[in-house]
This record gives C-alpha cells, sequence and structure tokens, in this order.
C-alpha cells in the first residue's frame, strides 16, 4: 500500500501548469512536472446537459457515468451503492482525512466510514459541523465566506467579513506567515490597491494552511484536499492571459492590463503550498495526485455584459412566491442555483411540475429533480414592460423583490472561460508511477486510488491504464 495525498484542483486543465511553468521556470509547479509523471483526465460521457463541476467530481469519484450515479447539482443525494473513493478507502480502514472534497457533506451522513480521522465538509454544506468538531468555527467562516463570493458586488464580501477569520481560528491556530499573508492581502483589498476577487485566494491560504496542520497531526494514510481559487479566477479572467483563443477581441487593451495578474496570482498561491505539501510527501513517503475532473478553455462566445442580475438572497420566501408547499427545507447549491428538499420522490416530482409551469417574467428558470430533490437554476433576464427593476412578475402577480425572496445586485465582471472536459492528471514522487499519453476518462481515477492503497476496486469500476 502507497500512502497517497490527492490534491483536487478543480478546473485545470493541463495547458495552465505547463503555460504557468513555462513563465517561472523555477516555480514549484515547473519542478513538479519536470520530475511527475503528468497526463490528461478526461470527462467522457453523454450528458443530459453542459457539464458541470459537481456532476464531474461525482463521476470521477465514484467511477460510475451520470446515468448511474445521479448526481449533477450539489445538493442532490449520493447514492449508497456508488461510494465516492475515499468513502471506500475508509470504509475498508484505510485512515482517511478529507477536507473541502465535493459531496462530502451533509456530514452525518457522508462522513461515517470507520476510517475517518477528519473531516471538514464541502463548502456547500448544509450546517458547520466537523470532525473534531474544533474545526466548526472555521468552517462556519468557510460557509459564510463560500455564500458571499457570488458574481455580484455586494456589502455581503467584504475585507471587513474576511478580516473576521481569526475570530473562527481561536482554537486551531494559524501559522505565522500564513497571518502575514492573509493581513497583507486585507489591507491591499480594503485600500483598493488589489481586485476584491482575491479574497477567494486569501480562503484557500486559510483553508490550506489549517489542512496541512491537520494532516500532520493525525497523519492519514489517505488525505484529500479541494480547492476552486485557481478555477475561479480563469472563469473570469481567462481572456487576459489567452486572448488569442478568440478571433476578435471581447475585452479592450485596458482590461486585460488590469486583470493579467489574476490568474498567475492564484497560481503562485498555489505553488506557496505545493512546495510545503512536496516536501511533505517526499519526507513520509506518500504519493501526491493532483487531478482536475474537467478544465476550462476560452474561445467560446461570451455573453452581453450585464449592468445587474437578480440573485435569491432567501430561497423559503423565494420558493413560497413560486408556489411550492410549505413542507420543503433548503439544500445545499452555488448562485445561480437553489435546490428545494422534499419529504418523498412524489412531493418533489409535483413540486417540479409545478415550477415548470411558474411563469416569471424577470427569471430563465431550469428545473432539474433527482429523488426528492429539485434544483431550480435562474438566469436574469430584463424587467419587461413597465414592471420596476424592483419588483417581479410571478406568474401575473407583482411582487416586490423582498417579498419574492430576490436582490438585484450590480454585477462586478461575466465569464470568459468556459468548461471543458479536458483536466490533468500528475503523479508525484511514486516509483510506480504510468501515466498514459493519450487522455485518461475519469472514470478509471477511483479504481487506480484505491489500488494504490491496497483496496480491490468495487464491481462496478472499470479497468484503467492508470498506476499510481
Amino acid at each position: 500500500m502507497r500512502r497517497l495525498f490527492v490534491l483536487e484542483l478543480n478546473e485545470i486543465p493541463l495547458r495552465v501548469f505547463r503555460w504557468h511553468a513555462e513563465n517561472n521556470p523555477g516555480s514549484p509547479t515547473a519542478r513538479l512536472l519536470e520530475q511527475a509523471a503528468v497526463g490528461e483526465s478526461l470527462a467522457d460521457e453523454d450528458l443530459p446537459r453542459d457539464l458541470y463541476p459537481s456532476q464531474s467530481w461525482a463521476s470521477l469519484a465514484t467511477g460510475v457515468p451520470f446515468e448511474e450515479h445521479g448526481v449533477f447539482w450539489y445538493g442532490d443525494p449520493k447514492p449508497d451503492r456508488f461510494p465516492l473513493y475515499w468513502q471506500a478507502a475508509a470504509d475498508s480502514g484505510v485512515s482517511t482525512g478529507v477536507f473541502g472534497t465535493l459531496h462530502s457533506s451533509p456530514l452525518k451522513r457522508q462522513c461515517v466510514q470507520k476510517g475517518i480521522r477528519f473531516a471538514i465538509p464541502d463548502a456547500f454544506a448544509p450546517d458547520a459541523e466537523t470532525v473534531p468538531e474544533r474545526f466548526e468555527p472555521l468552517q462556519a467562516f468557510n460557509l459564510d465566506m463560500t455564500r458571499a463570493n457570488g458574481r455580484a458586488v455586494t456589502s455581503r464580501t467584504p475585507w471587513r467579513r474576511y478580516a473576521q477569520a481569526p475570530l473562527a481560528l481561536a482554537r486551531t491556530g494559524l501559522a505565522p506567515s500564513t497571518s502575514v499573508m492573509l493581513g497583507r492581502l486585507a489591507v491591499e483589498v480594503a485600500t483598493g490597491r488589489v481586485n476584491k476577487e482575491r479574497l477567494r485566494v486569501g480562503q484557500f491560504h486559510l483553508m490550506a494552511d489549517q489542512f496541512t496542520r491537520l494532516a500532520g497531526r493525525t497523519d492519514p494514510d489517505l488525505t484529500v484536499f479541494f480547492t476552486n481559487h485557481i478555477a475561479s479566477a480563469m472563469h473570469r479572467y481567462w481572456y487576459a492571459n489567452f486572448p488569442d483563443d478568440w478571433d476578435d477581441a471581447i475585452y479592450p487593451p485596458e482590461w486585460a492590463r488590469r486583470f493579467a495578474d489574476e490568474i498567475p496570482y492564484a497560481m503562485r498561491s498555489l505553488d506557496h503550498w505545493l512546495r510545503r505539501w512536496m516536501t511533505w510527501v517526499e519526507r513520509t513517503g506518500r504519493t501526491m495526485l493532483i487531478v482536475s475532473s474537467m478544465g476550462q478553455h476560452g474561445g467560446d462566445p461570451v455573453d452581453t455584459a450585464e449592468t445587474s442580475t437578480l440573485v435569491v438572497t432567501d430561497p423559503v420566501r423565494f420558493g413560497r412566491a413560486l408556489g411550492l408547499p410549505d413542507r420543503f427545507s433548503i439544500g445545499n447549491a452555488m448562485v445561480p442555483q437553489t435546490t428545494f428538499l422534499f419529504e418523498s420522490s412524489d412531493d418533489a416530482g409535483q413540486a417540479a411540475l409545478r415550477l415548470n409551469d411558474v411563469d416569471v417574467d424577470s427569471l430563465d428558470l431550469q428545473v432539474d429533480r433527482h429523488q426528492n430533490a429539485v434544483t431550480v437554476s435562474y438566469q436574469s433576464l430584463p424587467p419587461e414592460g413597465t414592471v420596476a427593476a424592483e419588483k417581479v412578475v410571478i406568474d401575473g402577480q407583482v411582487l416586490h423583490l423582498d417579498d419574492a425572496g430576490l436582490q438585484r445586485l450590480e454585477v462586478e465582471a461575466h465569464r470568459a472561460a468556459t468548461h471543458h472536459p479536458a483536466g490533468s492528471v500528475i503523479v508525484y514522487n511514486s516509483p510506480t508511477a504510468s501515466v498514459p499519453n493519450a487522455p485518461i476518462s475519469y472514470f478509471g481515477i477511483a479504481p487506480a486510488i484505491l489500488s494504490s492503497l491496497g483496496i480491490d476496486p468495487l464491481p462496478h469500476h472499470r479497468a484503467t491504464e492508470l498506476r499510481l
């Protein structure tokens, strides 16, 4: 059995690793690519709609396609018969620690395996429960920051909220170097020297610090850490570094100059921890697997820039305004989505029928149902007729936005990169690693992980040429 550290980097194509290494030849990323076995992952399945991270990570981590596991949105129920790779490992007795990996919430359902040493669930958890409990204030802060990080400019995401992080660390501590780094970033954002979006990178530093300390203290045989901070920067600012992906200019030169350092900054932040993690796996005899369930690319048309957008701020009130019955609860979802949970699949089916029939003048709704979960994705539309921007019309009834659980906010940026099936597979510090030259189906990642831990792949897993 090889001890394993799985670093789940959301949506990073191999192209970005190589681009960063070429521009920074002395960086940890450059050394990693020189010494590791490197390849591409591939999300190779037919889907009912566009590729999405909550679906792609579910397919990768279970090793089965969407049509079998059924998980597309964050709030969709996870099937017991297709455990995630880290659940299967922990259930086999492998000591396991997970930090932020998708579909690790709710904790009392997802993290009950006997081998769990620590579990700080994903950032879409319905509550702040953790193992051990002393990390609950940190998780509460993490959830608060994630819920506040939408596309809109809002008072919910200022540096003041970010500066509350020390209160969440009263029982867990923080490395002095991380404290200095976070303090410097807070000042730079507060004074307007850097873009507010960099607070997402600050959140990554905070979580990476806590993961590193916790993994070192508990020493599990399998550790898993997930981050989205680079994907977030790529979605917004891809054009600033890769303008040639488009035939025509989509942003003016001053826009590109202004945001040219956002993706590099996110990658340098990864380098800061990658250097430590590479040393850690070398010293402890671990193998590090860096994997993305898909990637991003440019070149697609960019939507016309919006000046404002509608955001659901009170999902319960929003559901009632749409005509849902009172008996529902709210599941985890990412803006612009809301997930409604019902007591039964029949109730969810009736709710989905209602939501498919409802007419909202300022929102385009997309309704998806999985078992007892109904996820409503929404896209803001311009107000119709003489209805004020502060109001919405639902089935002919004019409501103030507050009464409908909505708020109109100024948009800060729209996307410049979109999802792409090709991700990354990088295996470091393994004498037996074998990564095929051809893209690796993401269905082969889970069985390769289990095999490296000395566990037989599960009956539903596919054969894979990947060796860790």
